[in-house]
């Protein structure tokens, strides 16, 4: 297996952003990790071959954005819109095997027609300097670019890690945080697990996740290895590539729910609201018209809005 690591330590970089401002290099078998609420690269039209862009929600984290103008071109919250980053997007542990993750990320923009909505599985090392937590193995979608990360090179989207170059994002869509209480712009809250209280409650999840599940790790170990992604990331993105590659992640871990998805999958409403809403007018999801449910890790009620 190969594995994803991110850098969840005093590494103060500019972080990847969703609207094109970069930050320096940095280098590609170190990870970084970020969470700037605005609406990922993936979520629009025509960056690569998939069925449909990324879902982006309201300022609630949880109601998914239908609908024509979901397309607009100032339609994210980090440019004044009102579509943010979707809070069931955090990563999260595998149910039988605590060594594996799973998140979402950030690649190289030089690679993002390639990279966008693809599976990666990585594995990380444990140096002198690079602790490993109960996670060794991450298996991740990417959802976002980055002109700040080499070729391979990741930003992992984790809450409370830094909102980066983005800084209008996050207070636009949690008005009642003190984001100045989310650790440092680069870095974020690096190891103080305290101040994942000081995020919204929804968030605290990815932010605990990090502390308690992930250690202190930074160096890759070997390099990424492209699989077919997880029915578990598209119920919460929505995006697949239509190019997803025959080979699968292999190992011992809960296929029932994080097994790989056959083309055209059609989101679990139940997991992040996904149903089989109209997207927009040129990418619709032909599936069940469920009604969304409930996020994984959220406890409120969420829902559609037609924008």
């Amino acid at each position: 297996m190969v594995f994803s690591s991110h850098k969840s330590t005093v590494l103060v970089v500019l972080l990847a952003s969703s609207i094109g401002l970069f930050a320096p290099v940095v280098e590609s078998t170190d990870a970084t990790m970020y969470w700037d609420c605005c609406k990922p690269s993936a979520s629009w039209l025509g960056k690569a071959p998939v069925y449909n862009p990324a879902v982006t929600c309201l300022a609630d984290g949880k109601t998914i954005v239908t609908g024509p103008r979901r397309d607009d071109p100032n339609s994210s919250g980090c440019g004044g819109g009102k579509e943010f980053q979707c809070s069931c997007q955090q990563p999260w542990t595998d149910k039988i095997n605590p060594t594996i993750g799973y998140a979402f990320a950030a690649m190289s923009s030089t690679t993002e027609k390639d990279s966008e909505c693809a599976c990666y599985v990585l594995e990380f090392a444990e140096t002198a300097s690079s602790k490993r937590g109960k996670v060794n193995t991450l298996f991740y979608q990417v959802i976002n670019d980055g002109g700040d990360v080499t070729q391979d090179g990741l930003d992992i989207l984790v809450p409370g890690m830094g909102i980066g170059a983005m800084t209008q994002g996050c207070s636009a869509q949690w008005k009642g945080s003190d984001i100045s209480k989310w650790g440092k712009q680069y870095g974020g809250l690096d190891q103080d697990a305290a101040g994942c209280a000081n995020l919204p409650e929804d968030l605290q999840p990815g932010c605990k996740w990090r502390m308690n599940e992930w250690g202190n790790s930074v160096s890759f170990k070997g390099r990424p290895r492209r699989v077919r992604c997880s029915k578990a990331h598209i119920d919460r993105t929505g995006c697949q590539r239509k190019d997803e590659p025959n080979t699968t992640f292999e190992g011992h871990y809960d296929a029932s729910n994080n097994g790989p998805a056959p083309d055209g999958y059609t989101p679990n409403a139940a997991v992040c609201g996904i149903g089989g809403s109209r997207r927009s007018s040129v990418h619709p999801f032909v599936a069940s018209h469920q009604r969304p449910t409930t996020h994984a890790h959220l406890t409120k009620k969420s829902g559609t809005c037609n924008v």
